[in-house]
């Protein structure tokens, strides 16, 4: 065990400040079953170390202590359940979270031998869970539980490699899933290979219950049914800097049980499924303030973005609806609605094709077939939008940078009136996907407030 001062960092309107309180303590445990003199009797030094990540988790961790996992396959098969971890990680304290990391990222392995979930917090929280392989771990990879009035708070999952996630039916099935959970971020993970049997939405990257300020961003999804899927009242997400393709749906902003979603962002994605943006929501679900904007939407079959039955404020600029094919199954946009009222602001967007528009598909099923058709059709939606190619760097290799020449850069407009890129290269300079080094934040545009919502 190693003993290190802790530092206290308090995070304010951007700026982090070093708080003047009295010094404290942190150390480093050690859990590395490939040591010779490894045994759950040890007191977890590096000389010493713990066999197993069981005598970590039960360990009298203190705020700000981090447990070095190194290169192993270990166990993670005892003492979880449906909403429970085999390993649950010991809450720290605001600023001094306790860490759980694979050391390098990647070496240590969780085998959950399928008794789901293998990692992740209890009740509790301030936890950063960081680096691990969790391959084949049954419904679910990684899981934050807390429960309604008693949530989960300020955890990081990052670096994580997450893949062979599998239900029976079409029950729900989830690399990481975060319920009744609030300043939650999941940075910087590869999920791939996440179904269940019908292939319903249900099977998703990560999934949301009843949460609040989550962000999740910089994460590489493929090979699944969902991308992210927010299932019942959530509030302030901010879904951003993600790759997601091959899969049925992108996102799906879902909401059921007569609760309320909100304050959503969805914005500087590369979604390249069969569907970009899915709302669906039961009959007595509200669903406010959501925000989609500069993503590139690319190679979509089904749709590229609809609103809700029970939508409030819909805000829909600077993205890129790039559909190959010659038609769409249901509509590059539409509305569940007889209208449009919902739609605060649709402006800025290109489209690779001549559009499909429905207004109230499957009810009224008002139809538009051209770009121009739609912006004349009185709903005061697109009035700046293109249609045109917009010249990828190399789309056969899934590049969607734009190139010289582009009719989408500077095509955008920022909340300044600025010029910026339409799509999810809104500056240009952005990392799309995982990051070249952990930490690394971009800077997306803000909604552009010179637009009219009408």
């Amino acid at each position: 065990m190693k003993i290190r001062p802790a530092k206290h960092l308090i995070a304010a309107a951007g700026t982090v400040f070093l708080a003047l309180s009295v010094p404290a303590w942190a150390a480093d445990y050690y859990v590395d079953q490939g040591h010779p003199n490894a045994s759950d009797n040890n007191p977890g030094t590096e000389a010493r170390p713990w066999r197993s990540l069981y005598r970590a988790a039960q360990a009298s961790l203190q705020p700000g202590d981090t447990v070095y996992v190194k290169a192993g396959t270990y166990d993670a098969s005892q003492g979880g359940n449906w909403a429970g971890a085999a390993i649950k990680v010991p809450s720290g304290a605001p600023g001094k979270p306790v860490t759980f990391k694979s050391l390098p990222a990647h070496a240590a392995v969780l085998d959950s031998r399928g008794a789901s979930p293998a990692i992740g917090v209890n009740r509790g929280g301030h936890v950063v869970i960081d680096g691990f392989v969790i391959p084949n771990p049954g419904a679910r990879g990684i899981s934050i539980f807390g429960e309604p009035g008693m949530p989960v708070r300020d955890v990081v999952i990052q670096n994580n490699i997450i893949y062979g996630t599998y239900t029976a039916g079409f029950d729900n099935t989830e690399g990481i899933r975060l319920e009744n959970a609030e300043q939650i971020l999941v940075r910087n993970n590869k999920i791939y290979n996440s179904s269940n049997d019908n292939r319903t939405w249900n099977a998703a990257a990560v999934k949301t219950y009843k949460t609040k300020h989550v962000t999740i961003e910089h994460n590489e999804m493929f090979d699944v049914v969902s991308g992210v899927m927010e299932k019942e009242a959530s509030s302030y997400m901010t879904i951003r800097n993600n790759r997601i393709y091959d899969c049925r749906y992108g996102f799906v902003l879902s909401n059921q049980n007569g609760g309320v979603t909100e304050a959503v962002k969805f914005h500087n994605n590369i979604v390249q499924c069969n569907s970009g943006f899915e709302t669906v929501s039961q009959a007595s679900a509200e669903m406010r303030d959501v925000h989609v904007y500069n993503n590139t939407f690319a190679g979509y079959t089904s749709q590229g973005a609809n609103a809700n039955r029970h939508g409030q404020a819909f805000y829909i600029y600077n993205n890129i609806f790039h559909r190959t094919s010659s038609s769409v199954s249901n509509a590059d946009f539409y509305t569940q609605t007889g209208d449009t009222g919902q739609v605060k602001l649709m402006d800025y967007n290109l489209y690779s094709r001549n559009p499909k528009m429905v207004i109230g598909l499957w009810s009224l099923d008002r139809t538009y077939n051209s770009l121009a058709a739609w912006q004349a059709a009185g709903h005061r939606l697109d009035a700046n939008s293109l249609l045109a190619d917009p010249k990828f760097v190399n789309a056969a290799a899934g590049d969607v940078r734009l190139a010289a020449g582009s009719p989408a850069l500077r095509a955008g407009r920022d909340s300044s009136g600025k010029a910026v890129n339409i799509g999810a290269y809104a500056l240009g300079n952005e990392v799309i996907g995982l990051l070249p080094a952990a930490g690394k934040e971009d800077a997306p545009p803000s909604p552009p407030r010179l637009l009219k919502a009408q």
